[in-house]
């Protein structure tokens, strides 16, 4: 943290104020969380906000052993999977570097983890994560393989789609050692991660859809299709509210385009006297002045000095603001601004039963 940081109790109390030019959040709850990383020159912030929150999942659990898991390989399978709907759907659906949470559950489930230590970020040692172009091209060879509806496929474009994927990310270790043991990405996953893929759902709160039932949410970089449990805005928070109270965190996908995403300031907050209802955030979306921007983990709770909420939310930009890469979303914030969480189901259990 920079100077401008003013502790008003020991960390232990978990009990910090910050101030930023007359801007005072008094810090009430913190939950752990590994250390902020940088996405760097790629969009996948899906990835790394969901691992950060399955890192928490394993200490909540009381796991002691936290590895830093590896986002490539996740992004390395979804890219794969991508590839084959996209082929699929004749090129009519999303194909980018985006995703959603449940991505990152589903390669949990169907092709386990590793750490990062076996299969790093970047294969330039030191260097930082860079994307820029690699999506693109991929698209391009794609687009040759989909878009044709004339043309017999090949079946060996998949092979040399993997090899491409692989110059450019690494090759996927059939086993490799953590701490002295040697492990598959599955085992890994069931043996050092020990988290049930099953626990973890996707909530929205959208009046298009029944409320208290799954649905598709009609987001582009929802390529996978992953369901979302509708509920309405006050669940939505409730439930926020007992997964941080139970000590989980949170995964958010938000609007970062928004005016009031000050992130060099390190907050989010709406123009003052906004009142955020259902009506207002379903205008929004369908209106497109909400989209669907960027994946954050919701690690705590917080107050200004009128008493207002405020989410303490950790990004993955590096530490590239006075709070070191974390900042503070106000409640109405998301409420207006949340396109969907995902959360341990086993801490909202209240919104299954309706």
């Amino acid at each position: 943290m920079k100077n401008t940081l003013i502790l008003l109790v020991a960390i232990s109390t978990a009990l910090s104020a910050t101030a930023q030019k007359g801007l005072t959040f008094i810090e009430t709850n913190r939950l752990w969380c590994p250390e902020v990383q940088d996405q760097a020159q790629s969009g996948t912030c899906w990835c790394f906000s969901t691992l950060s929150f399955l890192e928490s999942e394993m200490k909540a659990a009381g796991a002691e052993d936290i590895p830093n898991l590896s986002e490539m390989f996740v992004v390395r399978y979804s890219y794969l999977d991508k590839a084959k709907k996209y082929v699929m759907m004749h090129g009519k659906t999303n194909f980018s570097e985006g995703g959603f949470f449940y991505d990152n559950i589903y390669a949990m489930k169907n092709y386990g983890l590793v750490p990062e230590s076996a299969y790093p970020n970047t294969l330039r040692k030191g260097a930082s994560i860079y994307h820029f172009g690699f999506s693109d091209k991929m698209k391009t060879f794609i687009d040759s393989v989909a878009t044709d509806d004339n043309k017999i496929i090949d079946p060996k474009w998949f092979e040399i789609f993997t090899q491409k994927t692989d110059n450019f990310l690494g090759t996927v270790p059939q086993e490799f050692e953590y701490k002295g043991k040697t492990y598959t990405p599955k085992t890994f996953a069931q043996e050092v991660v020990k988290l049930n893929p099953d626990d973890y759902v996707q909530i929205t709160s959208f009046t298009h859809h029944p409320f208290y039932e799954y649905c598709i949410l009609e987001l582009p970089d929802n390529w996978r299709w992953g369901q979302f449990y509708n509920v309405p805005l006050d669940d939505m928070i409730a439930a926020i509210d007992s997964s941080l109270a139970q000590g989980h965190t949170v995964v958010w996908s938000s609007d970062v385009s928004e005016t009031g995403f000050n992130q060099s300031k390190g907050y989010a907050a709406m123009p003052r006297h906004t009142k955020v209802t259902q009506e207002s955030r379903q205008a929004d979306f369908e209106s497109r002045r909400t989209t669907d921007d960027h994946g954050m983990q919701i690690i705590g709770t917080a107050k200004d000095l009128d008493g207002n909420k405020f989410y303490i939310v950790k990004n993955s930009w590096g530490n590239y603001n006075k709070f070191g890469g974390y900042l503070y979303a106000s409640e109405e914030f998301v409420r207006a601004k949340t396109t969907g969480i995902m959360i341990n189901k086993n801490v909202c259990k209240f919104l299954f039963q309706n």
